[in-house]
C-alpha cells in the first residue's frame, strides 16, 4: 500500500498475530507471500527523525517469527532467500541502535545460539554477502534513541551510540565467526593441506572484510577467525586485496602490521603435534609451515624490502624475520625435547630430530641469506660516513688543524649514527643473526661474512661511543657470544686502506679489550670480558689455564687510566703473537717447567741419595693427561673437572702468555 501508516499498522497486526504462539505463526506463516514484490520496498520506509516507521515494523514482523515459532517454522523462515537477509542488506547502519539490538540479540540467542539449529543451516542463512553487510555495522552512522535506563548512555549521543552498536555487532560476529561450539565454523585439523576447501562463506567474508588495516575491532575479528580457522591462512594470503610487496608507503606499513598481528595469534607450537594419529613427516611439514610463515613471504619479498633504502621499510621486514625465527625456534625447541616424544605413541625421538632437519631446510629457503642480512650492516655504515664526509667538507674551510680535523670529524661520524630509527634497525638486525644462528645455524654456516665487522660503529679505538645505548652493545656482545668463533676475525685488521695502515688501524680484539675497559655497566663488561675469555679458549692455546686470562683482564681493568692504552697494546700484540704462532711460547712454558721440575729434583736428590727418581715428575702428569685425553670425548668441558687441581697447577703453572710477555 501507498500509504505510509496503514503499511505500518498492518505489520504491527501481522507481528502481534504471529505473538500469539508457534500455532499462530504457523497459521500466519502459510497464508501469508513472502514473494510479493512489493515487500523489500517497505524496508526503505524510514522515518528520518528516528519515529516508528514501516521499516521498524517490518522487521518486527521477521523476528516474531524466530521469537514465538516453533523449530519447525524457526527452519522454514531461515531458509526463505530474501525475508530477513533483505533487512540486512537495506543500509542496517542507518537504523536506531535500539533496532540495531533488537536485530543482533534475537539472531543471536533464536539462531547462532540455538542448538536446534544446525551449523549447515547457520551456514545457508548466514552467507558471505549477509555477514558483510551486519559487519556493515562496524560504520554505523543511525541516530541514538537509547534512554540512560537502558543502554547507560546519554540520548542523541552520536559518539556513544557508535561506540554501542561497535560493540554489539564486534560481540555478534565474534560469537557466530570464531566459536567452534555453535558458530559457523568448521575445524579442519589438516590446516588446508588436504586440498578441501572448508569454511568458504568465512574466507569469501575476510576477503570482503576492507577496512581491517584502518578500524582495530575489525583487524581484532579478522585476526580471531583466522586463529580458530588456520585451514584459511594460506588461501586468504593468497586471494587478499592487501598487497605486501615492500614499498615506502603508510599502506604497505599498516597491511605488514596487520600479517603480524594475525600470525602472533596463532599458537607458539603448532597445534600439528597434538595429532592422534601418524602423519608422514613431509604432510606434517607442511602443516607446521602454515602457521610459521605467512604464504605472501617469500626470499625475494624480504629481499627486496631489505635492499629498499627505507629504515622503517627494512626494520619492519627485519621484524617479520625474527617473528618468523622465533616461531620456529619454539616448533624446534618443542621437536628436540626427547622427554615429550617418548612419551609419545606416535613419535620417536629419531623421528623428530629427522623432522627438524625437514623443518630448518623448508624455512631457508624462504628466508634471505645470510649475506643479504649483514649487508643491511654495511649499508648503514656507509651511509654514516657519507654523512661524515658531507659535513667534513662544509666545514673544511674553518679548520685550522689536523688535530681538529679529526676530532671534528669523530663527532661528526658519532652525531651520524645517533639516529633512533637507525640504532632500533641495528639492533633488529642483531637480534635476527643470533635467532638464525639459533633455528637456521646451517645459513650461517655457509656464510663468509666477517661477523668481527660488525662491532664497527659499537666500539671505536676511544671504546665504547657514549651516544650508543647499553642495549646494542648487550645485543653485538650476543652475537658474538652465540656465533662459532670461526666467523670472526678477532686477530686480523679488515678493509685497511692506506691511510689506515699509517693511522694503524687497530685489531677486532684491540676494540673488544677497549669495549672492556670502557664499558660502564656491569652486565656489559662481565660479557665483554666473558667473550674475551670465550676467543682466547677457542684458539687452544689456553686448553688448561684460561682461568688466567681473567687474572690479566682484571689487572688490565685496575691499571690507571692513563696506564691503559699502553697495556691493552701490549696485551694485543703478545696475544697476536701467541695465537697465529703458538709452538715457540708453549714450548718455552713447557722447557720452564721441565727446567724447574729438573731443578727440584736435583734438590731432592741432594737431600735423599737413596732416592731414585726414574723420570721426571712432569714426565709422570704428562702421562696421566695422555690417559685422560683418551677416555674424555668432551675435554674442554671435562678437563677442568678431571684433572685434579694440584696436577693442573703443577703441569700448568702459568700459560704461554707469560714466556711471550717477557720476550716482548
Amino acid at each position: 500500500s501507498e500509504n505510509y501508516r496503514l503499511s505500518r499498522v498492518c505489520l504491527t497486526l501481522l507481528s502481534a498475530m504471529v505473538a500469539q504462539g508457534p500455532d499462530s505463526a504457523r497459521d500466519v506463516y502459510s497464508h501469508f507471500d513472502f514473494n510479493n514484490k512489493f515487500l523489500p520496498g517497505l524496508l526503505k520506509k524510514r522515518c528520518k527523525k528516528g519515529g516508528n516507521d514501516v521499516r521498524m515494523a517490518y522487521i518486527q514482523f521477521a523476528l516474531s517469527f524466530l521469537i514465538a515459532g516453533d523449530n519447525a517454522i524457526l527452519t522454514q523462515v531461515l531458509e526463505l532467500k530474501d525475508f530477513i537477509p533483505d533487512i540486512l542488506r537495506s543500509d542496517i547502519k542507518e537504523d536506531k541502535v535500539s533496532t540495531v539490538n533488537l536485530l543482533l540479540s534475537t539472531l543471536r540467542t533464536k539462531v547462532v545460539q540455538n542448538k536446534n539449529v544446525t551449523k549447515t543451516q547457520k551456514v545457508r542463512f548466514f552467507t558471505a554477502e549477509v555477514l558483510i553487510h551486519i559487519a556493515s555495522l562496524y560504520r554505523w552512522n543511525g541516530i541514538t534513541d537509547v534512554s540512560p535506563g537502558d543502554l547507560k548512555v546519554t540520548k542523541g549521543s552520536d559518539d556513544v551510540g557508535k561506540m554501542m552498536v561497535r560493540e554489539l555487532v564486534h560481540s555478534f560476529l565474534m560469537d557466530l565467526c570464531c566459536s567452534l561450539k555453535h558458530g559457523i565454523t568448521f575445524y579442519d585439523p589438516s590446516l588446508g593441506t588436504s586440498g578441501k576447501g572448508g569454511n568458504v562463506v568465512l574466507l569469501r567474508f575476510l576477503l570482503g572484510l576492507k577496512t581491517a588495516t584502518e578500524d582495530e575491532m575489525v583487524a581484532d575479528l579478522m585476526v580471531n577467525i583466522l586463529k580458530v580457522c588456520p585451514d584459511l591462512l594460506n588461501r586468504y594470503f593468497k586471494e587478499t586485496q592487501y598487497s605486501f610487496v615492500p614499498r615506502m608507503k603508510s599502506a604497505w606499513m599498516d597491511n605488514m602490521k596487520l600479517l603480524r598481528k594475525i600470525y602472533e595469534a596463532q599458537p607458539e607450537i603448532s597445534n600439528s603435534f597434538k595429532t592422534s594419529e601418524f602423519i608422514p613427516l613431509p604432510r606434517l611439514l607442511s602443516m607446521v609451515m602454515v602457521t610459521t610463515v605467512p604464504a605472501v613471504c617469500n626470499k625475494i619479498m624480504f629481499t627486496q624490502g631489505l635492499n629498499l633504502p627505507s629504515t622503517v621499510v627494512k626494520h619492519s621486514i627485519l621484524s617479520l624475520v625474527s617473528m618468523v625465527l622465533r616461531r620456529a625456534l619454539k616448533n624446534i625447541e618443542y621437536c628436540l625435547n626427547e622427554e615429550t616424544w617418548q612419551k609419545s605413541e606416535i613419535y620417536t625421538p629419531p623421528m623428530m630430530q629427522e623432522f627438524v632437519q625437514l623443518y630448518r631446510e623448508a624455512i631457508s629457503k624462504l628466508l634471505p641469506d645470510m649475506n643479504n642480512i649483514v649487508a643491511v650492516w654495511q649499508s648503514l655504515l656507509k651511509q654514516g660516513r657519507e654523512h661524515h664526509d658531507g659535513q667534513e667538507e662544509k666545514r673544511e674551510s674553518n679548520i685550522p688543524t689536523v688535530k681538529e680535523t679529526t676530532e671534528t670529524a669523530e663527532v661528526a661520524e658519532q652525531h651520524a649514527s645517533d639516529d633512533p630509527e637507525t640504532l632500533f634497525l641495528k639492533a633488529a638486525l642483531l637480534q635476527v643473526i643470533c635467532l638464525y644462528q639459533n633455528a637456521v645455524p646451517h645459513l650461517v654456516t655457509r656464510s663468509n661474512f666477517d661477523f668481527s665487522k660488525l662491532l664497527k660503529g659499537i666500539v671505536t679505538e676511544k671504546g665504547l661511543r657514549e651516544e650508543v645505548p647499553p642495549v646494542l652493545q648487550h645485543h653485538i656482545l650476543k652475537v658474538a657470544l652465540e656465533l662459532p668463533a670461526n666467523k670472526f676475525a678477532w686477530f686480523r685488521v679488515q678493509d685497511v686502506s692506506e691511510a689506515e695502515k699509517v693511522s694503524g688501524e687497530k685489531s677486532v680484539f684491540y676494540l673488544l679489550m677497549k669495549m672492556f675497559v670502557t664499558s660502564n655497566h656491569s652486565h656489559l663488561k662481565i660479557s665483554t670480558k666473558k667473550l674475551i675469555i670465550k676467543v682466547l679458549r677457542d684458539s687452544g692455546v689456553f686448553e688448561y689455564t684460561w682461568k688466567e686470562l681473567s687474572v690479566w683482564l682484571e689487572h688490565l681493568d685496575n691499571t690507571k687510566e692513563d696506564k691503559k692504552e699502553a697495556v691493552i697494546q701490549f696485551l694485543e700484540r703478545i696475544l697476536l703473537k701467541l695465537v697465529t704462532n703458538p709452538y715457540p711460547y708453549t714450548d718455552k712454558a713447557a722447557d720452564i717447567v721441565q727446567e724447574a721440575s729438573m731443578l727440584q729434583i736435583n734438590i731432592f736428590k741432594q737431600d735423599s741419595d737413596n732416592v731414585s727418581i726414574p723420570i721426571s715428575h712432569i714426565d709422570d702428569v704428562l702421562d696421566m693427561v695422555d690417559v685422560l685425553i683418551e677416555g674424555s670425548e668432551n675435554l674442554d668441558e671435562e678437563i677442568g673437572t678431571t684433572l685434579n687441581e694440584d696436577m693442573i697447577i703443577q703441569t700448568f703453572p702459568f700459560s704461554a702468555v707469560v714466556p711471550a710477555a717477557l720476550e716482548a
